[in-house]
């Protein structure tokens, strides 16, 4: 046996953990009559891709006061980890809006444009049936098919998920949601994180203000 150590150089962060407390029962009548009125609008059932809330600032409505407080910190918690930001430099979230995704539904391949980091919250999810996958679209021309799957030599990651969890993850990172089975609906709440304060500096004429 070779010793050699190998270290993953310049790493894609996916931050995972749950929020503190479960969704109120208001929250979650707010949320399915947000649902009911979606589909009563389109007067179908969407077949194929899911739907959104068409409030993308679902988390400043009144009922949701605390839950942004708590995903607020856990923004800022990811920051600190992962970024590392000076103390001038704050995150804060931008938008935010409710996704819908029935039984045999997905969501498309996406990222997110104008966004630092991105997350999701699980509002309600199938314990072992739910996933949300990552695509790795970085250098590929030549991949001969590895005999197991690591973190190295995979070009798609799949994770479960959990009613609670919230994902945070670079807004670049390309990821979707497979095909829903079994008979459940799978509800989150996706948002987009941007920054403030000065970056850069002026001597290098780098800098920037952002507000």
């Amino acid at each position: 046996m070779i010793e050699a150590q190998v270290s993953g150089l310049f790493q894609t962060p996916v931050y995972v953990t749950k929020l503190k407390k479960e969704f109120s029962k208001e929250e979650i009548s707010f949320i399915n009559n947000d649902k009911v009125d979606i589909q009563s609008k389109l007067n179908r059932k969407m077949p194929g891709g899911n739907f959104t809330s068409p409030n993308k600032y679902i988390l400043n409505e009144k009922i949701f006061k605390n839950l942004k407080q708590e995903v607020q910190l856990i923004v800022e918690d990811y920051f600190d980890r992962i970024v590392s930001l000076p103390d001038d430099i704050t995150p804060y979230i931008t938008q935010s809006w409710l996704t819908y995704t029935e039984s045999g539904q997905y969501h498309h391949e996406h990222d997110h444009s104008n966004s630092y980091a991105s997350g999701v919250i699980y509002v309600d999810c199938h314990k072992t049936l739910d996933k949300i996958a990552f695509n790795n679209h970085g250098y590929n021309m030549i991949r001969p098919q590895p005999r197991v799957n690591n973190i190295f030599n995979s070009s798609m990651w799949v994770m479960p998920v959990e009613k609670n969890q919230v994902f945070l993850f670079p807004s670049s990172l390309s990821h979707f949601v497979p095909n829903i089975e079994g008979d459940h609906s799978r509800i989150s709440l996706a948002f987009n994180t941007f920054i403030k304060g000065k970056v850069g500096e002026y001597k290098e004429s780098t800098e920037l203000f952002l507000k």
